[in-house]
């Protein structure tokens, strides 16, 4: 599930950066009629933003269950090793 979070980040990234061209693009043309595209960008903004949240709330440990700020394989807080799925 991380990986795919992961990638989901990445391609929401991507048409957030494409989509600020094609808007930068259209402002240089003195086109201002860049509503749809700002829309796009605030949905990808807002994929970030709940990715992030996932990825920060999946990062706890299973056993003391205080938060790793690091994907070891031991918990800094506990000292247990972590299982490899809930990396």
């Amino acid at each position: 599930m991380r990986q795919i979070v992961k990638w989901i980040r990445i391609i929401a990234l991507t048409i957030a950066c494409v989509d600020c061209l094609i808007m930068g693009v259209k402002l240089i043309d003195n086109d201002f009629n860049v509503l749809i595209e700002a829309h796009i960008v605030f949905a990808c903004l807002l994929i970030q933003l709940f990715c992030t949240v996932y990825q920060l709330l999946g990062n706890k440990c299973p056993y003391c269950g205080r938060w790793r700020e690091m994907n070891g394989a031991y918990c800094p807080h506990c000292g247990r090793k972590i299982p490899s799925s809930s990396k």
